[in-house]
């Protein structure tokens, strides 16, 4: 946790168990932050070489910031083919876990932390559940 925090470097997550591959099928969860773009650039090398990448948007698109079918045509722009779907945001991390299994994806891309750190750890979040419960594995950054 320690070094997803202070390094300002991305930071490969992997479960516990055993994975067959890694980022040939990509999943970005975009929740419209700056930890999320800043996730999508850092991932672009992976992403462009993917195999499939879907973007999952978890409830209304409300925040400011850009809209994921923003992300998708910045995407587009280099070539990467992806598509879309929006959740109701209800639960979040167990949102982006089916779509990840929907998606078959290999790899999440996500920013960690855009909400305060002391909130997520007391009340928990996505970034927590993503480190700690998840069986897929992660692509994250905190910028």
């Amino acid at each position: 946790m320690e070094t997803l925090l202070y390094s300002g470097k991305p930071v490969l997550i992997l479960p516990q168990a055993p994975v067959s591959s890694v980022g040939k099928r990509l999943l970005v969860a975009w929740n419209e932050s700056v930890e999320a773009a800043c996730a999508v650039a850092a991932a672009r090398p992976l992403l462009t070489r993917a195999e499939s990448v879907h973007i999952c948007s978890c409830g209304p698109e409300n925040r400011l910031g850009p809209k994921s079918a923003s992300l998708a045509q910045y995407l587009t722009f280099w070539s990467v083919k992806c598509t879309r779907s929006v959740t109701k945001g209800l639960d979040i991390p167990k949102e982006i876990e089916e779509a990840c299994k929907k998606a078959d994806s290999d790899l999440i891309v996500m920013g960690a932390y855009s909400r305060s750190r002391m909130r997520e750890l007391v009340f928990g979040g996505v970034t927590q559940h993503m480190l700690f419960h998840t069986t897929s594995p992660v692509f994250a950054l905190h910028s």
